[in-house]
């Protein structure tokens, strides 16, 4: 998990600059939790992805820059319509899985940080403390199910089983421009989500789903 914190820390700086001051009520002095939150979104997640394309042209096979999984590459769409993905280690498998399967997979979701969660709030996480795959909890998910992101449900169907990647996604792919709530806890409008997920097995529509055992096939 320190690998993950490392990679996300840097990018972290870009999203606490755009939060030059932090409101407070006149009245009983609480902090607001997400002052100018949609700003610092929209800043971070145009920042990375410059920084993403940059990284892409010059060859570095570790980033990926995607384009929602329902848009042809043909039409133009505008830069909210992408996720960005960063490489952090890749399994052994070519399968992955097609947007009608199942997937069985280990992740933790992220806020960007904000006033009282310098690190972002966690939204929902299969593992305790520092991810371990030999110890972590495989959930099982439909790639286009109505509560995976289409954010999501895009980077699912670019990885391999076995593949962990730290997934950056966009208010418009992820939960929108309306208050959203996930495991009780809220997820404000404009929300980037960052994901540390690794994808744990595939299952085709209509096949039979065993119940999980064995640990994913993860490069040490």
């Amino acid at each position: 998990m320190k690998q993950i914190f490392r990679l996300f820390t840097p990018l972290c700086l870009i999203a606490l600059t755009a939060l030059t001051f932090v409101a407070c009520s006149e009245k009983d002095d609480a902090v607001e939790e997400y002052a100018n939150w949609q700003q610092t979104n929209d800043q971070f997640f145009s920042q990375l992805l410059s920084q993403a394309r940059q990284r892409v042209s010059a060859g570095d096979a570790t980033w990926r820059v995607i384009r929602k999984w329902s848009l042809q590459d043909s039409i133009h769409v505008s830069d909210d319509n992408y996720i960005v993905a960063r490489v952090i280690s890749s399994g052994q498998s070519t399968q992955h899985p097609l947007y009608n399967d199942s997937v069985r997979v280990m992740y933790e979701t992220r806020l960007l940080p904000s006033a009282t969660y310098t690190s972002g709030r966690i939204i929902d996480k299969t593992f305790e403390g520092d991810f371990n795959p030999r110890t972590a909890y495989a959930k099982l998910i439909g790639v286009n199910s109505s509560s995976t992101t289409d954010g999501l449900s895009t980077a699912l169907q670019k990885m391999n089983v076995g593949d962990r990647w730290q997934i950056y996604v966009p208010y418009n792919l992820g939960y929108g421009i309306e208050n959203a709530t996930v495991n009780n806890v809220l997820i404000p409008a404009y929300s980037t989500l960052v994901y540390d997920l690794t994808l744990v097995a595939t299952y085709h529509a209509g096949s039979d789903i065993p119940d999980y055992q064995a640990r994913p096939q993860l490069n040490d």
